[in-house]
C-alpha cells in the first residue's frame, strides 16, 4: 500500500501558522496530524477526518468529527493563477463556523478554497504555481 502525504500550511486569523497533514488513500483524502508554528513536532489525530471520500461521483457524502461533506461535482474547469484545470471535483465542507468549498485538480491537488463564514465573510485561497 502506498500513502502520498503532501502539506500546507495556512494562517487561521493571521495569528498562528497550522500545517495540514493529508494521506491520499484508495482515491479518499484525509487529514491525517496537524502542527502549528508553535508545535515542536505533528499531532496526530485520533481519527481522519476526510475532506474527500470515495466514491468519486456527485451526491457521496460523509460525517466526521467536526465536519460534513458532499461532493458537489466531478468534472468542472477552474481558473486560478497557476494557469486552468479540467476535471476538477469540486467539495462542500461544512462545518460549525464555516463552509469551504475545495476544488481538487486530479494529479495536482488543491486548486482553490472558498472559505464562507457564518457572519457573511469570505476568504479564498488559490494555487499560484506548482511544479510536476
Amino acid at each position: 500500500m502506498r500513502y502520498d502525504i503532501e502539506r500546507s500550511g495556512f494562517s487561521s486569523d493571521n495569528k498562528v501558522v497550522v500545517y495540514l497533514f493529508y494521506v491520499i488513500e484508495n482515491g479518499s483524502i484525509y487529514i491525517f496530524a496537524k502542527q502549528t508554528d508553535k508545535d515542536v513536532d505533528p499531532k496526530v489525530a485520533g481519527e481522519p477526518t476526510y475532506v474527500l471520500k470515495t466514491p468519486i461521483k456527485v451526491g457521496t457524502s460523509w460525517k466526521n468529527r467536526v465536519n460534513e461533506g458532499i461532493i458537489e461535482s466531478v468534472n468542472e474547469t477552474v481558473t486560478v493563477p497557476a494557469g486552468t484545470f479540467n476535471g476538477c471535483i469540486r467539495v462542500k465542507l461544512t462545518f460549525k463556523k464555516n463552509i469551504t468549498i475545495n476544488w481538487i485538480a486530479p494529479g495536482i491537488g488543491y486548486v482553490k478554497k472558498l472559505f464562507q463564514y457564518k457572519d457573511g465573510g469570505e476568504a479564498m485561497e488559490q494555487l499560484v504555481s506548482y511544479k510536476k
